[in-house]
């Protein structure tokens, strides 16, 4: 009975120490994505706020000026695509409007 119970000790020490390792690996992982604007790459963290295109446009390029010491190759290229999208939307609308969308039948 003695042995089973230090057996289960060491496990539940060894469990906690290991829990305490991946607490800080977590941490250190949280300081370097802090700077991530998570937002824009996954639609995490987003809140209840509308933003116009104008806003995202200078959100994404403010994003993608931090380059690789904050994001990966693949997020970069993640954010010029919807960098390059906002922007050919936004030309859009302003050349050509949406009233072109709407018309009424006999027009």
């Amino acid at each position: 009975m003695k042995r089973i119970i230090c057996i289960l000790s060491l496990l539940a020490i060894g469990a906690a120490a290991s829990a305490n390792a991946i607490q800080a690996d977590n941490s250190s992982m949280k300081e370097q994505q802090g700077n991530k604007n998570e937002c824009l790459l996954v639609a995490i963290n987003c809140g209840n706020d509308f933003v116009s295109l104008e806003q995202k446009i200078e959100s994404l390029q403010k994003e993608i000026s931090k380059g690789r010491a904050v994001y990966s190759n693949d997020e970069l290229q993640n954010l010029k695509k919807q960098l390059n999208n906002a922007t050919k939307t936004l030309e859009y609308f302003k050349n050509e409007g949406a009233g072109n969308w709407y018309k009424y039948p006999g027009e």
